[in-house]
């Protein structure tokens, strides 16, 4: 591709042109000098960008985490492979969600590192929970909520784009088949990280669409909460993670029509401010 560009705009070209005898022939190709230029500088930007969207195409493959190529032509490492390439190795190697990494540039993966115990297997549940211990090392992902598996999927993402970090292959095993190809257990947990996309996306629309309370507090005053453009404050767990609350401005006609929505105390159904009686706890922050 930059060849054809380089032929297009070469100063070389254009001086052994200059310097050929005239003739009909290459007074005429003269002429059609810059329209081949325009035609070749078109094909190279078409070439472009159907790289582009290969590499994009390629993106999306990472984020439903389908291996590279085609099942024939991916890599797939045994676990004896994959366990020879533990921390005190010369090359080092980890899984999560059976996406197989080379990650000797980090120091952190070798013997003494601080996540050495990553290195030479697929550790997969132990991204999400914290346990670097036993049975925590393992590649089990029964039990795991939408939230952790999202979770799952987004450290993969990072060894995928990571600068130093290679992709070496997929795991024989729990999350691929001999053949390279994605097992049922990988699509659980891709069925659960889209469900909280999901989750995430409404919460946000909430939150867009019912914007947080105003609130002060002062010593003399307590804790004040206001809304504005007729809305009033209410009690709103739609918004939150592991339904926390937070003070958020509802329509009052949308209020009647969503009763499960709490006053908060100290406050008139319908008031746009209200404080807030000292006994009352509830945390009204801008969630």
């Amino acid at each position: 591709r930059v060849s054809l560009l380089g032929m297009a705009a070469s100063p070389g070209l254009q001086t052994r042109a200059s310097s050929s005898a005239p003739s009909p022939v290459s007074a005429a190709a003269t002429a059609r000098a810059p329209a081949l230029g325009r035609l070749l500088a078109a094909v190279a930007v078409a070439a472009l960008a159907a790289c582009a969207a290969v590499a994009l195409r390629a993106r999306a493959r990472i984020g439903t985490g389908v291996a590279w190529g085609s099942a024939s032509s991916t890599r797939v490492v045994s676990p004896d492979e994959l366990s020879s390439h533990g921390s005190e190795a010369r090359r080092v190697w980890l899984s999560v969600l059976g996406s197989v990494y080379d990650v000797s540039s980090g120091e952190f993966y070798t013997s003494g590192g601080g996540y050495a115990f990553f290195a030479g297997r697929d550790a997969t549940r132990a991204f999400t929970t914290g346990e670097f211990e036993g049975e925590g090392l393992s590649d089990d992902v029964d039990g795991l909520t939408p939230a952790q598996c999202k979770g799952l999927v987004d450290w993969r993402a990072f060894y995928e784009e990571h600068e130093t970090y290679t992709r070496v292959g997929v795991l024989r095993g729990r999350f691929y088949d001999a053949q390279g190809s994605p097992t049922e257990a990988l699509q659980r947990v891709h069925a659960q990280a889209a469900e909280a996309d999901r989750e995430d996306n409404a919460r946000k629309e909430r939150s867009k669409r019912f914007p947080a309370c105003s609130s002060r507090w002062t010593k003399e005053t307590g804790s004040v909460l206001w809304c504005e453009g007729g809305k009033v404050p209410r009690r709103d767990r739609g918004a939150s993670k592991k339904g926390s609350a937070r003070c958020a401005c509802f329509e009052v006609a949308y209020t009647v029509a969503h009763p499960e929505l709490e006053v908060f105390e100290g406050c008139e159904p319908h008031a746009e401010k209200c404080n807030l009686k000292p006994a009352d706890t509830t945390r009204a922050d801008s969630d």
